[in-house]
């Protein structure tokens, strides 16, 4: 076998995560992870004295989140910062 032949061994997809990859996949912090756990939003089970997560409820947490509803942003002309409202006319100074 050639070195481009060679096989790529392909981990499967993680069960189980501990509280802070917990967070970082569903871009939360991890004190909210905690009390998603408590609500029952999220599972968790104990292994010793670990906390793990079941990634499959942060598959299901996410799922079930309503759509986001963003209104489109409506582009203001911005003044110049010099000639604005409270600037004097041109020529003058403040005294």
């Amino acid at each position: 076998m050639t070195t481009s032949e060679a096989i790529t061994e392909v981990s499967p997809p993680p069960i189980l995560c501990r509280i802070p990859q917990a967070a970082n996949m569903i871009g939360r912090c991890q004190r909210f992870i905690y009390e998603a756990i408590a609500t029952g939003q999220i599972e968790a089970v104990k292994s010793d004295k670990r906390t793990l997560v079941v990634v499959e409820s942060l598959r299901k947490y996410a799922r079930e989140l309503k759509p986001a509803k963003i209104k489109p942003m409506i582009r203001r002309r911005r003044e110049h910062p010099l000639m604005g409202h409270n600037n004097p006319p041109a020529g003058q100074r403040l005294r």
